[in-house]
């Protein structure tokens, strides 16, 4: 079984990507991951405004990409439908190479 790591900004073409790789392994069983990884400086001033007061910065952008990867996920299971298939939501709050060597 394959394992495929797809580090994502949710970017329209790293979406884009992600639907190629998954339609070019469709007759494979694969593994995919699913890699975002959050940092505190992408978190604008302006974003501080909308957040409650009980809710930190960390869970915050955490939840944020965890839905995010969660939509992409529940679209490729519609458009595809392979039972081979898994899927599998990795969201760390760090910079990206200490997040991938610890993924």
């Amino acid at each position: 079984m394959k394992a495929v790591l797809f580090p994502t900004d949710f970017s329209k073409n790293s979406v884009n990507a992600i639907h190629y790789a998954v339609a070019l392994l469709k007759d494979q069983p694969c593994k995919f991951y699913f890699l975002n990884v959050q940092k505190a400086s992408s978190f604008l001033s302006d974003d501080m405004m909308v957040v409650s007061s009980s809710a930190t910065v960390y869970k915050t952008l955490v939840d944020a990409a965890k839905t995010s990867i969660e939509n992409i996920i529940v679209k490729l299971k519609q458009k595809f439908k392979n039972e081979e298939h898994q899927f599998f939501s990795i969201v760390d709050y760090d910079n990206f190479t200490d997040a991938s060597s610890n993924a």
